[in-house]
């Protein structure tokens, strides 16, 4: 079943445009219905199970795997830097909407900042975006359900077509959520009045919509659309109307066998269904690059629901680095320049992954005397997945065993970078580090993890203290870097109390 339906309005028809209270209705809107009742009643659970609550935060709305997150990829727009536009008011006035400038910062976060009213602004954009609304109107309708929602909102989605005269050049492009369920005829409409905007609108996930080329005042006059936000109407004719309400049904029927787990509360069903369908969604995109996304999406299903996909089978994570963890690992190896590295402590292949994901020039030796026995090769697989296995050796065999040979293979001061993440004992982390001391160049780091372990941190107080040419940096609150500033030049007795 397609994720993706493409419409373009034949330039041959002549749209006719018959405004009238009401018309009839001849599609079965019943799987619309259901999704609508299903998806009510786990708002409902949310609110008294704490299970479903978690995993509506965890799977639909973490930002890294929501719906919207992966359609900026099938649309093939970037979101580095972009503009958009929010209904902020179900006003009837003309100053309904706002326009947004929003800016990634070098953590990920998109930071939205407001130019304005948008009828007081004179400029036009190339792309624009229209995926949420105001804080006023989000509040108004989440009082309701979907189709409570779809009421309110269809005939104010019209306002936002609207400000596409004055704010988006022709040409342009315009992403766009058209409902939020399909519980009336009138709210297919909407579909064929971006069709008549755009030379080409693309529909995915059954609410999402990409205008390309957008036509302004060619088929579609401004006082005509106008109108329509004020009252009911029927545009005819509507090409390919039954392949697009079959996709649609279709569409919905896979979001209810989504829906459904989470009413019996089936976490490992709900979260494969769930990747499933955005990895399909994305390899029928023309614009995604496969190999980049699917290491991408699956990475933030590893960071958001703590499983990991070997071989098509979903593994659940129960000893890995955090999120945060992972990319304070990459920020010190960019910042620093660092490419040999060595890891204590390899387990699902998660910290490996981080480091290997850097970029090419990057190398790395894991040592885990475990990784076969205890973790199944999980890590070994991981990094086979994401293709980085070329750049990777794994040493099986513990660390004091280890580290020794490196150090005599490769000699003192060949490495960059070394993860402590081994065995969590004073003794083993102060042996760790000593050897890594050793291994690492001047410019070097050494990056401990879980200093908050009792052990770990009395060993944190020593290296503190008793490591005078390594320099504490600061990183993430539960680990501890070291940079070599220069060689050990400390007398052969020397001690600080720690």
């Amino acid at each position: 079943m397609s994720k993706l339906f493409n419409l373009s309005y034949p330039e041959e028809d002549i749209p006719n445009i018959l405004f009238k209270n009401s018309h009839k209705c001849n599609i079965d809107l019943s799987i619309f219905k259901e999704y609508n009742k299903n998806l009510h009643n786990v708002y409902l659970m949310e609110k008294t199970n704490k299970n479903v609550k978690y995993l509506m935060n965890r799977v639909f709305r973490k930002p890294d795997i929501s719906n919207m997150h992966y359609v900026f990829h099938v649309f093939g727009v970037k979101l580095d830097h972009f503009y958009s536009i929010r209904l902020e008011t179900l006003s009837n006035k003309n100053n309904c909407c706002i326009l947004y400038e929003s800016i990634k910062n070098e953590n990920g976060i998109i930071l939205p900042k407001k130019l304005g009213k948008a009828n007081s602004i004179n400029r036009k954009f190339k792309t624009l975006i229209c995926t949420q609304e105001g804080p006023e109107v989000y509040n108004f309708v989440r009082q309701y359900d979907y189709c409570g929602r779809q009421k309110i909102l269809n005939k104010n989605r019209y306002k936002v077509l609207y400000s596409l005269y004055n704010h988006l050049e022709l040409g342009g492009n315009f992403v766009f959520v058209l409902a939020n369920n399909y519980c009336s005829c009138q709210d297919f409409e909407i579909i064929y009045v971006m069709s008549l905007l755009f030379e080409k609108i693309t529909i995915c996930d059954g609410i999402y919509c990409h205008g390309e080329n957008y036509l302004g005042e060619k088929r579609l006059k401004k006082n005509i659309l106008q109108k329509m936000y004020l009252n009911s109407f029927v545009l005819t004719p509507k090409p390919y109307y039954k392949d697009l309400i079959i996709y649609l049904k279709n569409m919905f029927k896979a979001k209810n066998d989504f829906i459904i787990p989470f009413l019996t509360k089936n976490e490992d069903t709900i979260i494969k269904n769930y990747y499933n369908f955005l990895l399909q969604m994305l390899e029928e995109s023309p614009f995604t690059n496969k190999k980049f996304i699917y290491k991408q999406l699956h990475f933030h299903f590893i960071e958001s629901v703590r499983r990991t996909i070997i071989n098509n089978n979903f593994v659940r994570i129960h000893s890995a680095i955090k999120k945060e963890e992972g990319n304070n690992i990459k920020k010190i190896i960019k910042k620093y320049k660092l490419s040999k590295c060595i890891e204590i402590g390899m387990a699902f292949g998660i910290s490996a992954s981080y480091i290997l994901s850097v970029n090419e020039d990057v190398s790395l030796i894991s040592i885990d005397p475990n990784q076969s026995t205890q973790w199944k090769n999980y890590g070994i697989k991981l990094l086979k997945e994401f293709g980085y296995n070329k750049r990777h050796k794994l040493m099986e065999e513990t660390s004091y065993l280890a580290l020794p040979k490196l150090l005599r293979d490769y000699g003192e001061g060949s490495f960059d970078f070394v993860f402590i993440d081994g065995f969590h004992t004073f003794e083993m982390t102060n042996l760790d580090f000593f050897y890594a001391v050793h291994l690492i160049k001047v410019g070097g780091v050494i990056l401990i993890d879980d200093v908050l372990h009792k052990s770990v941190a009395q060993s944190i107080k020593f290296f503190d203290t008793n490591y005078p040419h390594l320099q504490r940096i600061n990183v993430y609150k539960t680990q501890a870097a070291y940079l070599k500033k220069s060689e050990d030049t400390r007398n052969w007795d020397f001690y600080a109390p720690f």
